[in-house]
């Protein structure tokens, strides 16, 4: 049968709430039409919102793979607790070395800071200088490294750039 509609839909809605996400290929001991090596750029393919999600092939009847689908969870759910900043940062400049980002007005944007906020919808925000929003293509060139990074393997990231006082809550001065 393969995805319908209603597997995107639903693993669309997951991954928009920023929960952590594994997919799994059931059927396994039946339907082997797809080289396993493959599986997980087919599955992609067809769920591109899901690109972060490791995705596991199962059988239900035959319990093939079902111990590999708990221990990735656990792996998942341990991820979003947060990954350490500085692994993080080194990540996030190792591809923006790699590949820098458009000028602004002529200048070069630097990536001055990284920071990790956990809890039910991760975000990392970038401190860039000079203060500024990369362009969408940008941050899906980063978000698909920070994907390919084991360690974040089915944590959906939502990334945010700008300023670093932007990180901190506003104090009324009276």
């Amino acid at each position: 049968q393969g995805i319908v509609q209603d597997d995107k839909r639903l693993v669309e809605q997951v991954v928009a709430r920023g929960r952590g996400v594994v997919l799994l290929v059931n059927k396994w001991d039946v339907a082997k039409r797809v080289p396993r090596s493959t599986l997980a750029e087919t599955v992609h393919r067809q769920l591109p919102s899901a690109r972060c999600a490791p995705v596991l092939p199962i059988s239900a009847k035959t319990g093939f793979g079902v111990q590999d689908c708990l221990a990735k969870a656990r792996d998942v759910a341990h991820a979003l607790r947060g990954v350490p900043e500085a692994e993080l940062a080194r990540r996030i400049r190792q591809a923006w070395t790699r590949r820098p980002p458009p000028r602004v007005r002529g200048r070069p944007v630097q990536c001055r800071d990284v920071h990790w906020f956990g809890g039910r919808s991760v975000r990392v925000h970038i401190v860039t200088r000079p203060a500024t929003t990369l362009p969408p293509a940008y941050q899906r060139y980063l978000l698909n490294q920070l994907a390919t990074w084991p360690k974040l393997s089915g944590v959906p990231i939502r990334l945010s750039t700008g300023r670093d006082a932007a990180l901190r809550p506003s104090v009324s001065r009276s």
